[in-house]
């Protein structure tokens, strides 16, 4: 069993993310579950260790991590325990621009440069993901639009 959420980026600390449970058939103290969680970056969410809710502690980038892997441990008050889990998948915001490969251009053109000849190719990267660049292209054609006069 693994349990499986998307959560969007830069959402706000605190933000509820899913709920694991589980069941134990014992009578009193040895029936009552506690809640756990492991793993690299464990450290950026909270696991309710009554609830099984798991919150969000960061604000979470996915240009700089683009999916958690944790793993939450249910123990039982005798000590026997299971644990499950949980893929954490962050979902892209249009959050960063376009950025041009070089901040100056130069190009160089003959005077016989006929009209709508390429004189240039310029690209942009966008470090931004999904469906909001669709309509971004990041490759720019530069034509010589001027007729030389003599």
């Amino acid at each position: 069993l693994v349990y499986t959420e998307g959560v969007m980026e830069n959402s706000q600390p605190r933000m509820f993310v899913l709920k694991v449970s589980a069941l134990d058939p014992d009578m009193g103290a040895n029936g009552e579950i506690s809640y756990t969680l492991h793993g690299p970056d464990a450290d950026k969410f909270h696991l309710d260790p009554r609830t099984g809710e798991l919150f969000t502690l960061a604000v979470l980038d996915r240009e700089t991590h683009a999916e958690f892997n944790l793993v939450a441990k249910a123990t039982d008050g005798g000590g026997r325990s299971c644990q499950v889990d949980i893929l954490l998948m962050i979902q892209d915001m249009n959050d960063n621009p376009p950025l041009f490969s070089s901040s100056h251009y130069e190009v160089t053109m003959f005077d016989n440069t006929t009209v709508r000849t390429p004189i240039a190719v310029i690209y942009a990267k966008d470090l931004d993901t999904g469906e909001q660049l669709l309509t971004f292209k990041n490759k720019w054609e530069i034509y010589s639009s001027v007729k030389t006069m003599h």
